[in-house]
């Protein structure tokens, strides 16, 4: 994964597609029109702005298919293409996203040197009371999936994603030393 060191974690419904949407049988399988334009070119913006690279958590990355038609759909916005999802276990969707993100962050410790923020409209965190979860919490960006993402909600990613630009904060820190004490 080399040049790979700051992340962002992406979820496609909610984020990209807001709902809902207009999916009229001749729209259902055409991914560039259930993706908003507006919430495309606010990725880009952040992709542009942070040299982020995109880390699938969607549902989208369960299939092929899917990955493929999100993938065209990046590069008409020029949004470099995904090379990474966290694990794709069925059995583990919305409710262990958070925990599936935060595996992917300690066994991918250069991809995200350089900051990593988490995009999703399901409050990943909810219920969970942990130093995971208030670590998480400081990366995370929640959209309204009837509105998908804002200029000011990517404003927030892009500030998240750059906080980082200098040595990983304290909180980061403090929780990379537990992992490594726990190990």
């Amino acid at each position: 994964m080399s040049g790979f060191n700051r992340a962002m974690f992406l979820d496609v419904d909610g984020v990209l597609h807001p709902f809902p949407m207009d999916l009229t049988p001749s729209k259902e399988n055409d991914t560039m029109q259930c993706l908003d334009s507006s919430c495309m070119n606010e990725l880009s913006r952040i992709v542009q702005s942070t040299g982020a690279s995109i880390v699938l958590s969607s549902s989208w990355r369960f299939f092929e298919s899917t990955r493929d038609r999100l993938q065209e759909c990046l590069a008409n916005y020029c949004i470099p293409p995904f090379q990474q999802w966290i694990a794709a276990d069925a059995t583990r969707d919305v409710r262990d996203r958070m925990d599936l993100i935060m595996e992917f962050v300690q066994t991918h410790p250069d991809a995200v040197k350089h900051g990593w923020v988490v995009l999703d409209d399901a409050d990943l965190a909810a219920g969970h009371d942990s130093l995971v979860a208030e670590v998480f919490k400081q990366h995370f960006v929640k959209t309204d999936p009837m509105v998908g993402l804002t200029k000011e909600l990517a404003d927030k990613a892009i500030a998240v994603l750059l906080e980082n630009d200098s040595p990983t904060n304290k909180c980061d820190k403090y929780f990379f030393m537990a992992l490594r004490l726990r190990s």
